[in-house]
């Protein structure tokens, strides 16, 4: 596991997916999903770690805190699992 520089957290975050759950007016989490160099990173808050986002926490402050966590914390990102099958 390794932490990654700033370039490759911000490449990371600027072409992954931020995804703000909110249901009924309830704020449920923020996830972080996205591939670099063919890996697989994702992040969930408060689930998997507390970046104290909230409902009220801005688009741009979102990026960045994911930006940092993944310069701060080491985080094993995963290769895609490929399943080769025959079905005849």
């Amino acid at each position: 596991m390794a932490k990654l520089t700033t370039a490759q957290a911000t490449e990371l975050v600027d072409n992954g997916t931020i995804l703000r759950r909110i249901t009924d007016e309830v704020y449920q989490f923020h996830k972080f999903s996205g591939t670099l160099k063919g890996v697989y990173y994702e992040c969930a808050t408060p689930t998997t770690h507390d970046l104290e986002l909230d409902e009220t926490t801005s688009k741009a402050d979102t990026v960045a805190a994911f930006k940092t966590h993944f310069k701060t914390i080491e985080h094993k990102g995963t290769a895609p699992v490929n399943v080769d099958k025959t079905d005849w």
